[in-house]
């Protein structure tokens, strides 16, 4: 999935949420992209062999959550 695949998914997801609980919708398509902050290393040799190692996986998710709610 690219980028803006996965801002779409999030925001579609943020919005049936958003009639829940209350949610920030830019954080939501934030954390969404989030995975995908290495694509600007696209150009480089291997990149698909560690792309989805590096930040497609539960260690970093809650890295980030871990932080993101630290600094909410």
């Amino acid at each position: 999935m690219t980028p803006v695949g996965h801002a779409a998914f999030s925001y579609v997801v943020g919005t049936g949420l958003r009639r829940l609980v209350s949610i920030s919708m830019i954080g939501l398509v934030v954390g969404g992209v989030l995975p995908d902050v290495d694509f600007v290393m696209l150009w480089a040799p291997g990149f698909n062999a560690w792309h989805r190692v590096v930040t497609h996986n539960l260690l970093f998710c809650t890295v980030v959550g871990v932080l993101a709610a630290a600094w909410g």
